[in-house]
């Protein structure tokens, strides 16, 4: 039995994905396209398509495969992307909104603020002011 493993099966991982998840490589393919549109409307036609699926079929699958909706992730996206920018430019605040697919400041603060727990402002100030320590 042992020579019949050795000899004639090869032992390697899958290509095939789990049954109702994403392979890996739709995984990868979803999040570099999120990712690069993450300042567009990123609609869920568009990313169903990506991966050859029906809106709600994709929207069970991407549950199952990433642990939340696609709202829920792509929005936590945008909010990295927003703290990314806050801490390493000098854009203001409602460009950054626009810029990471926010209707206008107010809303990326209201969301920022309930994510971080510090508004977008304070985050930066806090950070410029450990800089200058």
């Amino acid at each position: 039995m042992i020579h019949l493993l050795r000899h004639y099966f090869e032992l390697t991982e899958s290509s095939e994905p789990v049954r109702g998840r994403f392979s890996g490589r739709q995984v990868a393919e979803l999040r570099d396209s999120i990712a690069g549109c993450l300042g567009d409307e990123l609609r869920l036609e568009h990313l169903s398509k990506i991966v050859g699926l029906g809106r709600h079929h994709f929207s069970r699958v991407f549950h199952r495969t990433f642990g939340q909706t696609p709202h829920r992730y792509i929005r936590e996206r945008r909010l990295e992307r927003a703290r990314d920018l806050l801490l390493s430019t000098g854009e203001p605040v409602g460009m950054i909104a626009m810029t990471t697919g926010f209707s206008d400041q107010s809303h990326l603060t209201r969301c920022f603020t309930r994510h971080f727990g510090v508004p977008p402002g304070a985050l930066r100030k806090r950070s410029a002011g450990s800089e200058h320590r």
